[in-house]
């Protein structure tokens, strides 16, 4: 049984389109899960509540999309029917409490609180997975082009970290995960 609060809400988690303030500024309608601003607002709580239970997040950030030799509307197109297909199989992995969101155009976020270093890794392998098979079911390659698929994770320990470090950190991850998906490492 569902007890209202003071302020008449449920406690129930909030539909997709009624995140906070019920309005749907915050939800990406293409891919029906929120946008930036939402990411960046509960990164932050979930780091407030790290500290104060001494309990890590971690953050995937996840890059899809084709490296080279397509433009224009074919680009444009099999992007989005990518980033749909890749948002749906995220929030079917994740847990009631795990958020996901779009970042921007090929980057999604997913905050996983109570989550370390192993379990983020196991979260990005289980989800790489996924997609792979997914890819290869749905013979996913346009213009003769495979689409790429990046990660990139940080974990804080207990809130140490500000959400613009570890958002970086995760994406200095990102970024070192694209130079090996392309081929070019990065030298020492």
């Amino acid at each position: 049984m569902v007890v209202p609060k003071a302020d008449g809400e449920s406690g129930r988690r909030p539909a997709l389109g009624a995140l906070d303030d019920g309005r749907l500024r915050w939800v990406d309608p293409l891919h029906g899960i929120p946008l930036a601003r939402y990411f960046d607002r509960r990164l932050s709580e979930e780091l407030s509540r790290s500290a104060r239970f001494t309990r890590p997040t971690s953050i995937v950030l996840v890059q899809v999309g084709f490296d080279r030799g397509l433009v224009g509307l074919a680009q444009f197109n099999a992007g989005h029917a990518l980033g749909i297909m890749v948002a749906s199989i995220i929030r079917s992995t994740c847990r009631e409490f795990d958020v996901v969101c779009r970042r921007d155009e090929d980057e999604l976020g997913i905050i996983l609180p109570e989550t370390g270093q192993a379990g983020a890794a196991a979260f990005t392998t289980r989800i790489a997975e996924m997609i792979s098979r997914a890819l290869s079911q749905c013979g996913a390659e346009v213009g003769g082009k495979t689409p790429t698929l990046s990660f990139g994770t940080a974990t804080s320990r207990r809130g140490e970290q500000t959400p613009f470090e570890l958002v970086l950190a995760a994406e200095e991850a990102l970024l070192r995960s694209r130079r090996r998906c392309a081929g070019v490492e990065k030298a020492a």
